[in-house]
């Protein structure tokens, strides 16, 4: 876990950082425990398949947040997170949308790659011959592309921000572009919870959502309007 964290090897995210600190708590003879690594792949194989062999989906999501409301769900609702059916969604600058399959996350989006509903600032799954027209025209650098996938796409490339409480006072403030691109991406997570509640292959016994969008009454309403025919929604706003 210290060497993929310290290499980057699946990626560049500040929760990878706990680990390592609390390894080096532990060479100075104080007790550290880490509950769950930054990231975990318990991805069934059908969900790694795309239409092209050289490239595979992978496990890149928040881990760390899923698996905590996850139990506090489970622990809410009086059961065992291992004997739910869950849909989980983190809802932050990137969006991961996970199907926990009784403890197991068998399938999720990739945010940080762009195979997700786009975020605040993360753009998402994108038409990939638009994308590769985009790659190719020769107007950005590798680096810029990078920099775009994550950072500077979603919210941020629409509006130019990525602050959620910016975007809803534009809203409020008659900003029909803002609200048609906070719409749009309320639309795209709406959709992502389908596919992932269809993925457990039964009724999901919850939706949950969680991350700092979490926080925004206004945005969850917009979601939950559409899945309460679905599984009761439940909410665990921030970071746990």
């Amino acid at each position: 876990m210290l060497d993929d964290a310290k290499s980057r090897r699946y990626g560049d995210h500040p929760c990878a950082i706990g680990c390592m600190i609390a390894y080096d708590l532990a060479l100075n003879t104080v007790p550290a425990y880490t509950v769950d690594p930054p990231c975990v792949d318990e991805m069934i194989s059908v969900a790694r398949v795309t239409g092209l062999p050289a490239i595979q989906r992978k496990s890149f999501f928040q881990a760390l947040n899923h698996k905590a409301v996850g139990r506090l769900l489970a622990k809410q609702l009086n059961r065992r997170y291992e004997d739910l059916n869950i849909v989980i969604s983190h809802l932050g600058s990137g969006i991961s949308v996970a199907s926990h399959l009784k403890g197991r996350v068998i399938d999720v989006t990739n945010g940080l790659d762009g195979d997700a509903p786009f975020g605040l600032d993360r753009v998402g799954t994108l038409p990939v011959a638009d994308w590769m027209r985009f790659c190719l025209s020769g107007d950005n650098q590798p680096e810029d592309l990078h920099r775009i996938l994550n950072g500077g796409g979603g919210m941020m490339a629409h509006l130019g921000t990525s602050s959620a409480i910016d975007i809803e006072q534009r809203i409020q403030q008659g900003d029909k572009h803002a609200e048609l691109i906070y719409d749009a991406m309320a639309f795209q997570i709406v959709k992502g919870i389908g596919a992932a509640a269809c993925a457990l292959g039964t009724r999901p016994d919850a939706i949950v959502f969680t991350g700092g969008l979490a926080n925004s009454t206004y945005f969850t309403n917009k979601l939950k309007t559409k899945l309460d025919w679905l599984a009761p929604v439940h909410i665990f706003a921030g970071e746990k």
